[in-house]
Formats: structure tokens, C-alpha cells, sequence
């Protein structure tokens, strides 16, 4: 696959386009005119299209998004998606990481759709996130036993007590998986996922494929038979990040 349409841009946040649109609307240019996507392509020296797509929210260059924000002195912290340089940094470091897996590709798909789940952040996230926190240790215990119960040919345990103690052990791991993933919903941005792996705040005590089954079950068993998929699609998206990223921690 060519590597030309790697994606390299940057988009504003729902904060910054709000910035963005306050600026034109209450802006003026150096002779007193109100301003006009076509006059801050004039002053930011980049075509009205690329200034009309960084207004709706779209990825643009990284200069023309600078050249924009500069000309409307604004700052560029508040404007950008700071999402968007962590996961173009997430998917270089991984595609690096992973080259001879397939599972890196796949990866990258993942993190590029998260991105623009995210970008959707509303309300109804709240709804995902509360029945997360009053159900997570339950998740966590039924997740385990299912995984535990898929993978039984892999004479992980012996006798009752030892499934007991590795049960009890996977639970409190795919436990502190769920909780990332609420803080992430309660922030309302990828960005906790992604910190989380470069600080090696993900456990990983057994096989990755345990906490793939286990993550695989609360999606596809729990999450998706209960929400709409409005309502569960961010949620998903970062279950969807963890399976995907488990082999590479």
C-alpha cells in the first residue's frame, strides 16, 4: 500500500471551531472589515477552500492550520486538536513497533476511526460512561470467565483454586481496562488511552490473548446489546483501541 495517503493534518477541536467562528464573526482585518473566509485566506496566505475546511472541522495542513490561527491571533493550543499530533505520533511509534505484525495495520484503521468517533463527543457518551462505573466489577469477573472458558486449551490453570486465583487476578486487570476506558469517557478524549500505553499504566499479567477474549466479550456481549449504536460507539472505540494495542504492550 503507498504511504501517500498517510494522514498528516490537523483539525480544530469542537472548542477551537467555536474559537474559530467567534474570530470571524467579531474580527476585523487591518482596514476595519469584518472578516470573510476569503479575506482570512488573504491574510493567512492559504486558499478560502483550506480556511473553509478548517472551519467545519476537517484535517488541514499543519502550517495552513498554524498561517490560520496566527492570523486570527488565537492561541494554537486552544484551537487544535491536540488528539490528532498524539495519534499521528501513537500510529508512527506502533507501525515502527509492529512492521512485521499484521496486527499493526489494523492498529492504524482503529486509531484513525477512534479520531473520528471522537471528534462526534456528545452527551450521550454520559450514558455509557455511568453504566460502566456501576458495573465494572461485575464486567470484569464475567469477562475473565468467559475469556478463561475460550481459552481453556491453553492449561493455564490446574484444579479450583487455581482457576479461582487467575480469575480473581485477570478481573482486577481487565477492572483497571475499564476504568481507563471511563476516564476516557469522562474526559472526552483518546488521549488517556494513549498515555496510559507509553506509561505502562496497562496491565499486562498473562497471555494478551486472555484480555482480548475478555474485552471482545464486554463489546460484542454487553456493550452493543445494550446500547444504541449512537449511544455505545465511543465506548467501543476505546475497547476497540485496547484489543488492538494488548499484543503490542
Amino acid at each position: 500500500m503507498s504511504n501517500s495517503r498517510k494522514l498528516r493534518g490537523v483539525c480544530a477541536s469542537p472548542k477551537g471551531k467555536g474559537l474559530l467562528d467567534q474570530a470571524r464573526r467579531e474580527g476585523k482585518d487591518s482596514e476595519g472589515n469584518r472578516l470573510t473566509y476569503e479575506r482570512i485566506a488573504e491574510m493567512a496566505l492559504v486558499g478560502e477552500r483550506t480556511v473553509r475546511r478548517f472551519f467545519n472541522g476537517e484535517n488541514v495542513d499543519k502550517s495552513y492550520a498554524t498561517s490560520i490561527i496566527d492570523a486570527l491571533s488565537l492561541d494554537y493550543n486552544s484551537v487544535i486538536s491536540l488528539e490528532d499530533e498524539k495519534v499521528e505520533e501513537a500510529k508512527s511509534k506502533i507501525a515502527e513497533r509492529g512492521s512485521d505484525s499484521s496486527i499493526a495495520s489494523e492498529l492504524i484503521r482503529d486509531l484513525e476511526t477512534i479520531l473520528q468517533e471522537h471528534r462526534k463527543n456528545t452527551e450521550i457518551d454520559n450514558q455509557a460512561m455511568d453504566w460502566l462505573k456501576g458495573n465494572r466489577l461485575d464486567l470484569a469477573e464475567e469477562a475473565a470467565s468467559a475469556a478463561l472458558k475460550e481459552c481453556s486449551n491453553q492449561n493455564l490453570f490446574d484444579g479450583d483454586r487455581e482457576y479461582a486465583k487467575i480469575i480473581s487476578e485477570l478481573s482486577k486487570d481487565i477492572i483497571e481496562y475499564l476504568r481507563i476506558c471511563h476516564i476516557c469517557l469522562q474526559e472526552g478524549t483518546i488521549r488517556v488511552l494513549e498515555e496510559a500505553r507509553q506509561q505502562s499504566l496497562i496491565p499486562l499479567n498473562f497471555d494478551s490473548e486472555l484480555y482480548q477474549k475478555a474485552l471482545i466479550f464486554i463489546k460484542e456481549q454487553k456493550v452493543i446489546q445494550k446500547f444504541t449504536q449512537e449511544a455505545g460507539k465511543t465506548l467501543v472505540a476505546c475497547l476497540d483501541y485496547l484489543i488492538a494495542v494488548v499484543p503490542l504492550l
